[in-house]
């Protein structure tokens, strides 16, 4: 067998991290670099996400503290109750060693592992999750850039449905409607299938699909920064004739803003600071997963942001990852 490069050896020690996007930016597009350039950590790489596949598709169980005394069951249940006490005691004696050794040996690497796997799981679907949004957030920039406004898209008119205008983005901005799925949901995989269905029909039922991707992630369209602004534009989306649909919100004192190029502006804190609008772009909330609780996370939720940044904000940590903001924006078939 060849000898493996000083540098393979390296690099595949990261490739299960390359695999979940958990490295840092720098290590990936060095990663990224070598691997394109090598057969053999390529065909690794293949292996491991293959791996993760699988991984993803198990249903995620902890053992039964019961297990030992289960096999022990087990065991009795085999001997039959024919058996004379002292020889049945013997054979179990010398037999069931082995089975309780095993079943000991499994509930501790099952206790040490399992609590791993499900971890590298959810990296792994926070990972794709973000990934979704930051191409979500590509094809708000691409629709900005033409829009004669340099507006986002507008939220659908679906009531009660809070995402973007599916017709407005589909196909010329985002041909790929999958990536409005959030991977973490249980039923991911049905959710696409049936939105891959719908699509493809030569009328498909833009609101049927807009209930499918409700699901998943939560857009406003216009700029809500807490759960005041957040209860805001709830009321006042429902009180909004078409005519003002795309424009800016009164709320109360406040005002709700249309996401678009040049609204940071109004959110700056220091108008002399130079880079004060990048700063602020950067905390302009523009999407975030459902805090439903039907992603199976116990954590926290990825948001995007509107300088096309993904951060994933601890429940109670900041806006919007509270249960609160989850019951306002809740889709109407997520009780269903």
């Amino acid at each position: 067998m060849a000898d493996v490069p000083r540098e393979c050896k390296h690099n595949r020690k990261l490739l299960v991290e390359y695999a979940l996007g958990t490295l840092s930016e720098w290590k990936r597009d060095s990663m990224t670099a070598h691997i394109d350039t090598c057969a053999g950590c390529n065909a690794e790489l293949e292996a491991h996400r293959a791996a993760i596949g699988e991984l993803d598709s198990m249903e995620a169980e902890t053992p039964g503290r019961n297990l030992a005394s289960s096999v022990m069951q087990m065991i009795e249940a085999a001997e039959g109750p024919s058996a004379k006490p002292a020889a049945r005691k013997r054979r179990l004696f010398s037999g069931a060693l082995d089975f309780v050794a095993v079943a000991a040996i499994l509930v501790i690497v099952a206790a040490v592992l399992l609590p791993t796997l499900n971890q590298s799981r959810e990296a792994s679907r926070q990972a794709s999750s973000a990934n979704n949004l930051k191409q979500i957030g590509l094809s708000f920039k691409m629709y900005s850039n033409e829009d004669k406004d340099g507006k986002f898209p507008p939220v659908t008119r679906y009531e009660g449905l809070w995402i973007p205008d599916l017709k407005a983005l589909h196909p010329e901005y985002l041909s790929d409607l999958s990536v409005l799925v959030n991977p973490g949901l249980p039923d991911a995989k049905k959710l696409t299938e049936e939105l891959e269905k719908e699509v493809n029909k030569s009328q498909p039922d833009w609101e049927y699909i807009s209930r499918i991707l409700a699901k998943s992630y939560v857009y406003t369209g216009w700029t809500v920064q807490d759960e005041a602004d957040a209860r805001a534009v709830v009321k006042a989306r429902s009180q909004i004739v078409d005519a003002k649909y795309d424009e800016d919100i009164s709320a109360g004192l406040s005002k709700l803003y249309r996401i678009r190029k040049g609204i940071e502006r109004f959110f700056l804190t220091d108008i002399n600071n130079p880079s004060g609008s990048a700063t602020a772009q950067s905390g302009i909330v523009v999407m975030f997963e459902h805090v439903s609780g039907e992603s199976g996370r116990v954590e926290g939720i990825n948001v995007l942001y509107m300088d096309g940044h993904v951060d994933f904000v601890h429940f109670g940590e900041a806006f919007p990852a509270s249960g609160a903001v989850g019951k306002l924006f809740e889709a109407p078939d997520s009780k269903d």
